[in-house]
């Protein structure tokens, strides 16, 4: 069984025939986002005043919702009985057409002259009493050129006081000037950053050994069993400091012989 949620907060509540066995051991959450400047997730911003940039792959940042807010699920099953009822009536029923796959990944091409991406990769277990068991952040900051006339350039990072953080830079990088200025330049002034549609990736960070106190959200599992059955509460909560979009918590059930019955559920399951 899935969940996907956009908002702060929710809860989940759902049982099962059978005993469900200590299968909710350590819960693993994996988030990748991208941004650019001060949304990117822990810290990485650019000095970009001099040249035209945009951030890449990321929606605008919509309001905040509020907490509590979710979706009642509908039936399925008897929704689909009565479309077929309409149309052996003769109603003409028009189904939604969901965009394909290949047709959901076509993007248009970059028309910005100067584009940087920042783009990080969270992965971190949480152990089932609480505490983080495993934390790691991988990070990397690309440019992309499209004219090779605007490649002499050099740009400045932000770069946050954070424990655990670690650089590395490109070969080609003045390795001196980023660690003293935290500039972004290649090692011989008169040459461009390489042209064309692909992206470059330029400089990458990790950090390691987080608290909870970091993470984009928070996930609590409470199961207990009651004569044959087992009923189990999940809620979530999402930090403020993060925009989570698309976001998609598994839990992991033993082989049942009935689906598990949800009896309340803010967003969607299935």
């Amino acid at each position: 069984m899935e969940k996907s949620r956009g908002e702060k907060g929710g809860f989940m509540s759902l049982s099962s025939s059978g005993r469900i066995e200590s299968s909710f051991s350590d819960m693993s959450i994996s988030s990748t986002g991208s941004g650019f400047g001060n949304t990117s997730g822990f810290g990485l911003s650019t000095d970009a005043e001099s040249f035209s940039s945009k951030s890449k792959g990321r929606p605008p940042a919509s309001a905040a919702a509020p907490k509590g807010q979710g979706m009642q699920l509908g039936k399925t099953k008897r929704t689909n009985q009565f479309l077929e009822s309409l149309k052996a009536e003769g109603e003409v029923i028009i189904e939604d057409v969901k965009p394909s796959a290949s047709q959901s990944k076509v993007s248009l091409p970059p028309t910005d002259p100067i584009t940087l991406t920042i783009e990080e990769k969270l992965s971190v277990t949480i152990k089932r009493d609480g505490g983080v068991g495993t934390f790691d952040i991988q990070g990397t900051l690309s440019v992309q050129i499209l004219n090779q006339d605007d490649g002499l350039i050099q740009f400045q990072i932000e770069n946050r006081d954070i424990t655990g953080l670690s650089f590395r830079t490109h070969p080609n990088i003045n390795k001196e000037l980023f660690n003293s200025d935290h500039i972004v330049g290649l090692k011989d002034p008169n040459r461009p950053f390489p042209s064309g549609q692909n992206d470059v990736g330029v400089v990458k960070w990790r950090i390691q050994g987080m608290d909870e106190a970091a993470l984009p959200l928070s996930v609590n599992c409470w199961p207990s069993v009651s004569g044959n059955e087992t009923f189990v509460n999940i809620e979530y909560e999402a930090s403020d400091m993060f925009d989570l979009q698309n976001v998609v918590i598994s839990v992991p059930l033993p082989a049942l012989r009935e689906p598990p019955s949800v009896r309340q559920i803010d967003g969607e399951w299935r």
